[in-house]
């Protein structure tokens, strides 16, 4: 995050070296200075004149003056634009005139002095840039020393293209330190958008996620498109000048790129089918009117080529901005970046084309503004995916969180049915087994107190052993039926199911216990009753089989929010292997404890004792 803040804060940084106030003040220190509020302009088809006849004034052009912003684009026609410099008095110093834009396919110009001297260059996307005497991406021109002034300049362009002239004077000085600046502007650009494609190709790679795919092809489409834009391709790779419109075709892929980005990124093929199959037939059609153009094969008059391709793009920037909203608003998250992205993308793309079609004047910043709608569009489309990274994360913690919850639920819904299933068994049991053992007792010394001879008689001696061993089934099955549900827990409470577990537990042995109980009017639920109960049943179990103790201290009391339990013995201690135990075991008891939100602690010394406390909240 701290490395795109940077590129930003740099970035911006250089663009307001590079815009130095342009005024039409007149002296040396005030270059750069435009002046095309002096120039006139006429409009004539083309080659229908010959320069020569213009500059000689035999060709009676109807020049109007241009008033800033003026957009100067006519159909099948050529413009010409003149005006008169006195470069030895008013701009004495100028050395350079622009023509800032780009897009510019064959600008001429012509120097006329008072002498009768005239000097010809040109430049454009059309003529061979190793001839260009300004070794510059733009159109600029090196303005001729030595004659005398004032001097007429006249200049003839052929564009095909929406045109709002301006006219930039500069000096040598300020003109050398504007392109490097400019220069180190398009290097941290392209740095930029090079950190930014292998940042996303490597999670590509990592995650196996299209998404990210589709982002590198849009972004390196928006940059191409604002390399050739610039006219740096002329300077490196097409030397000899431009031949095919390849701006239309690059930004067709982009138009297609980011389509499919935002299909794939949004989902949009499983949410919204017939949007899905209409944004592919759309994108699919930009990119074979790129091609068409590129190749030079006009399906509509070539008039119509650059605003259609316009249009095809603001669709495609909507289309972006409008999935993305209606998918956030539809609780996708994850769109919230997109959207804004492409919001200031589409700023930037509608402050070039009101400089392009005339609404405002020239500015340094509308120049670059399509350069600047890019770069942060990319910075913020990575920030879109690493949102993405980030609320996936979060989903799948919420998910995990829920599966917990569903499992503790589970689990705990699990334990009441086991105790409700065993409440029934022990109930069962104490009426049904118990009682019949009880009646089956009772009958046998009856019929042995009964028979001929008396209880002395051996008949009578056995059936008095027999009710005695009812008497002893009677007593485990009334143990077992207590052990699977302390009924006095339901009719007494847990002070006094707690103290009869342990009076049972301890009476035959040599342990003596002593119980601490406080209960508070603080509620305590019924699962948490049971739970207390079970685990103090088992620590008890584990005292009678392994701890050879003569002691036990069991308390319980309110602790704040926390219903604390105590049982502690003078035992042989915990082993410091897993302990084996025939009942829930220590995890278990653990387990159980914080599936009800409780604690579990335990220390145990060899040879001195164990202590468990455990704790489970309250409700008050």
């Amino acid at each position: 995050m701290n490395v795109r803040v940077l590129l930003i804060a740099a970035s911006v940084s250089l663009l307001v070296a590079c815009s130095s106030d342009i005024d039409g003040d007149s002296g040396s220190d005030v270059f750069p200075v435009d002046i095309a509020d002096q120039f006139s302009v006429a409009i004539a088809p083309y080659d229908s004149v010959k320069p020569e006849d213009v500059i000689s004034g035999s060709e009676q052009l109807e020049f109007r003056r241009l008033f800033p912003p003026d957009e100067i684009f006519a159909v099948g026609s050529e413009n010409w634009m003149k005006v008169v410099l006195a470069l030895d008095k008013e701009y004495m110093g100028a050395a350079v005139l622009e023509i800032p834009g780009h897009l510019f396919s064959r600008v001429d110009i012509w120097f006329k002095f008072s002498d009768g001297t005239i000097s010809h260059d040109y430049s454009g996307r059309r003529y061979p840039y190793a001839e260009r005497k300004i070794k510059h991406a733009g159109i600029a021109f090196a303005i001729p020393f030595g004659h005398e002034q004032p001097m007429e300049v006249y200049i003839r362009n052929r564009s095909g293209v929406p045109i709002n002239f301006s006219a930039v004077l500069w000096s040598a000085e300020k003109w050398d330190s504007y392109v490097s600046i400019q220069r180190l502007w398009y290097g941290i650009f392209l740095g930029g958008i090079a950190i930014l494609v292998i940042y996303n190709l490597f999670f590509a790679a990592l995650l196996k996620e299209k998404s990210y795919l589709y982002y590198v092809g849009y972004v390196l489409s928006l940059c191409s498109v604002v390399l050739i834009y610039s006219g740096l391709p002329e300077e490196f790779i097409w030397r000899e000048g431009l031949r095919r419109n390849y701006i239309l075709l690059v930004s067709s892929f982009g138009i297609f790129f980011g389509v499919g980005f935002v299909n794939s990124f949004l989902n949009v093929r499983q949410r919204y089918a017939f949007t899905y199959r209409a944004s592919v037939a759309f994108s699919s059609l930009a990119v074979i009117f790129g091609l068409l153009l590129a190749f030079r094969i006009h399906i509509v008059p070539s008039s119509w080529t650059g605003t259609l391709m316009h249009l095809f793009l603001l669709l495609g920037a909507f289309y972006f901005i409008g999935m993305s909203l209606l998918s956030y608003f539809a609780g996708m998250k994850q769109a919230r970046f997109l959207a804004l992205s492409m919001v200031v993308f589409v700023a930037g793309l509608i402050a070039y084309f009101l400089y392009t079609y005339g609404v405002v004047r020239y500015n340094p910043y509308l120049i670059h503004a399509v350069e600047i709608g890019s770069l942060l569009e990319g910075i913020i489309l990575s920030l879109a995916l690493a949102d993405r990274i980030n609320l996936l994360s979060q989903a799948k913690e919420e998910a995990e969180k829920q599966a917990l919850h569903s499992q503790r639920y589970f689990s705990k819904r699990l334990l009441t049915v086991q105790e409700l299933d065993r409440e029934k068994f022990s109930n069962a049991m104490h009426d049904s087994i118990g009682h019949g053992l009880l009646v089956l007792k009772q009958n046998l010394e009856r019929i042995a107190q009964s028979g001929e001879g008396g209880p002395s008689k051996p008949n009578s001696v056995k059936l008095l052993e027999q009710a005695a061993f009812c008497g002893e089934l009677l007593g485990d099955v009334r143990g077992i039926s207590h052990d699977l549900h302390p009924h006095l827990l339901n009719r007494l409470g847990l002070k006094a199911a707690i103290e009869s577990t342990l009076e049972r537990a301890f009476k035959d042995g040599d342990i003596d216990w002593n119980a601490d109980i406080e209960l508070s009017s603080h509620a305590i639920d019924k699962e948490s009753e049971i739970t207390i109960y079970r685990v103090l049943q088992e620590c008890i179990n584990n005292i009678l089989k392994h701890s050879d103790a003569s002691e036990v201290i069991v308390s319980l009391r309110n602790e704040d929010d926390y219903l604390v339990v105590s049982i502690k013995d003078d035992g042989s201690g915990v082993p410091s292997g897993p302990p084996e135990s025939n009942g829930l075991g220590l995890r278990a008891m653990e387990e159980r404890i914080e599936l009800f939100g409780g604690w579990f602690k335990l220390v145990s010394v060899n040879g001195v004792g164990t202590h468990i406390r455990f704790g489970l909240p309250v409700n008050k």
